[in-house]
């Protein structure tokens, strides 16, 4: 049966990268296409509970119930050995009836220097196996990278991801007025823009009102926020962090017995 869908009847996607949020629309955004396009699709998930082979096998079976089926493959990073070239069958055999949708993260490097780790050292393999195959099959296999952006370029992100995320807008200059309240950690930025998400009427764009009212000072503080700012000697950014673990957390005089 002829697929109706603007993607291609079989599709392998890789979706990779830190910026967590971006690579999470984007894979929501193909998942929504497909279930769209064909209703009675199905489903499958693999998270790495139990080996791979089994999911594999079970992806070039026929369904009996379906015609079409997502095979979502989380922490693709930890594929490796058997499980790799499972995955490089899976792609050469051009399963009509599977949309394959991978996520995978980078490892973090150990911390300590010297240190070597193990975890994650698929991740390199995948992206090599899924951008060769990218490339001799473009219309099937698709690489797609949502590196972090760096500080500089958070501003340019938030306009760009806001609308995206919140079905509101928000200005350059309002974006950079919001990172010099919150700074750049990513995390606490999206935290803190579904904040001001809950108290804003529906259509009004992230402004700088809204920011200043409820962004900074006003959320929640935690103690090693308190010790980054001790250790910068920023007294002003330490005295609101104490007003904040007095007024918001329950905890906040033990903390504060903790440290002096």
């Amino acid at each position: 049966m002829k697929s109706k869908s603007e993607l291609a009847p079989a599709l392998c996607v890789l979706l990779e990268g830190d910026d967590s949020i971006g690579r999470d629309l984007e894979n929501a955004r193909l998942v929504q296409k497909l279930h769209a396009d064909f209703p009675d699709i199905e489903d499958m998930r693999y998270g790495g509970d139990g080996p791979f082979t089994a999911f594999a096998e079970t992806c070039r079976t026929p369904s009996l119930f379906s015609c079409r089926r997502i095979a979502r493959v989380n922490h693709a990073e930890s594929l490796e050995g058997d499980a790799l070239a499972q995955l490089a069958e899976l792609i050469d055999a051009d399963l009509p009836d599977i949309y394959l949708i991978m996520i995978a993260s980078e490892p973090q490097a150990p911390k300590k220097r010297g240190a070597k780790t193990t975890k994650g050292m698929g991740f390199a393999e995948v992206r090599k196996l899924v951008q060769q195959k990218a490339s001799r099959l473009p219309d099937r296999v698709i690489y797609r990278d949502f590196p972090k952006p760096r500080d500089y370029q958070m501003s340019s992100w938030l306009v760009a991801r806001t609308p995206q995320l919140f079905n509101r807008a928000i200005s350059p200059e309002d974006a950079d007025t919001f990172l010099d309240i919150v700074g750049h950690d990513f995390d606490v930025l999206y935290s803190e823009l579904q904040k001001i998400d809950l108290t804003l009427p529906a259509g009004r764009p992230f402004d700088r009102g809204a920011i200043a009212n409820m962004s900074g000072g006003l959320r929640d503080a935690n103690p090693f926020e308190l010790a980054q700012a001790l250790g910068r000697k920023d007294l002003r950014r330490a005295l609101r962090i104490i007003d904040s673990l007095y007024a918001f957390a329950p905890a906040g005089p033990v903390c504060m017995s903790g440290l002096f």
